[in-house]
């Protein structure tokens, strides 16, 4: 995971250098490969733990791999935006495909068994539902962020860009951070915990 996060990271750093020209072979196995060496390893986890191969990330990693090409022969900006749809596109696909199963956890942090976890909802076919609509603000918040990043470039806007990497990053980060203080002030009231 650290070596696809490394990867991107120097990709990224040479795709925003000249966004008009087409990536060399190095810059554009960084960007496109360092995103799917990091969900390579998402997938060799979830193999790892007996949950199955998955289709998401799985098929993102092979679209990630096949823009490699497509990025030797594209401005870079046009490859970052590439590799940007695809992320945005594995983002909507677990928001939704995983959201009921979410929800089961969330309502029952730290108080279920590993048999409720067998039998948690998202684990079945036939979702009957609409996304939640929190869950689907947050995706489209975060798609706003990695749409601002390469038009911030493109326009040679630096704000713009710097607001829409820290967007990206940032805003994961902040999710994360509501859910733990959210989960530990549903705990506290608990005498028993």
């Amino acid at each position: 995971m650290v070596a696809g996060i490394v990867l991107f990271a120097f990709g990224l750093e040479t795709t925003l250098h000249d966004v008009n020209d087409p990536l060399r072979i190095v810059p554009a196995l960084g960007l496109c490969a360092g995103i799917a060496l990091y969900l390579l390893a998402h997938v060799a986890l979830r193999l790892r733990i007996g949950a199955g191969f998955g289709r998401g990330r799985s098929v993102a990693t092979v679209l990630l791999l096949g823009l490699v090409p497509v990025a030797r022969v594209v401005p870079a900006l046009t490859a970052l935006g590439l590799v940007a749809a695809v992320c945005a596109a594995l983002i909507g696909y677990e928001a939704i495909r995983y959201r009921e199963g979410r929800a089961w956890i969330r309502s029952r942090r730290g108080a279920f068994t590993m048999e409720e976890v067998a039998r948690a909802p998202g684990r079945s076919r036939g979702r009957d539902g609409v996304p939640r609509a929190d869950s689907m603000a947050s995706v489209v918040v975060w798609l706003v962020f990695v749409v601002a990043l390469p038009i911030g470039v493109w326009t040679d806007t630096r704000w713009l860009a710097q607001v829409g990497f820290l967007g990206v990053i940032a805003l994961p980060v902040a999710g994360v951070i509501v859910q733990v203080a959210s989960s530990k002030s549903r705990h506290s009231g608990d005498p028993g915990r």
